[in-house]
């Protein structure tokens, strides 16, 4: 399984059929409705210099702060849908929630729309997630391309 963020992890084949399965959606943020951003909440303590050095001990770095991860099922969430039941309300730390997988099939889907639009078709035979990891995460003219569009997008 690969990481693609802090707390949300897909192998790359599970990414290559998320994004076909929501191909034809316009503007898709890339979320599946794992939930992960109402499971998990990550706090962060600031160290004061007592802490540091137990920390660097511990570790062998020094850092002036740590991050402390809450396995949590939210009280909003429906546990049966999978979604939140207060989404347009919800509170800052939940839409502050980053999920990289979400944002890793957002790119990917926006870049295939791009190319869908320019070819005019897609071939989800040929459709290599390997390739498009690599391009997002090598921030080629099509990230920058794609960036734009989002940003269009969230408007």
């Amino acid at each position: 399984m690969t990481t693609y963020g802090d707390r949300s992890e897909a192998t790359p084949e599970e990414l290559r059929e998320q994004i076909i399965d929501n191909i034809d959606k316009d503007n898709w943020k890339g979320c599946v409705g794992s939930a992960k951003c109402c499971t998990l909440f990550q706090l962060s303590h600031e160290l004061d210099e007592f802490e540091q050095e137990i920390y660097e001990a511990h570790h062998g770095f020094k850092s002036d702060k740590v991050g402390i991860e809450y396995a949590h099922v939210c009280n909003k969430l429906d546990k049966e849908t999978g979604k939140c039941t207060i989404y347009d309300n919800r509170p800052r730390i939940c839409r502050n929630f980053y999920c990289n997988a979400s944002k890793a099939r957002e790119k990917i889907h926006t870049l295939l729309k791009l190319e869908i639009e320019e070819k005019g078709k897609f071939d989800a035979e040929q459709f290599d997630i390997h390739k498009w990891l690599s391009e997002i995460g090598e921030g080629k003219d099509k990230k920058d391309k794609a960036s734009s569009v989002e940003s269009e997008n969230s408007e």
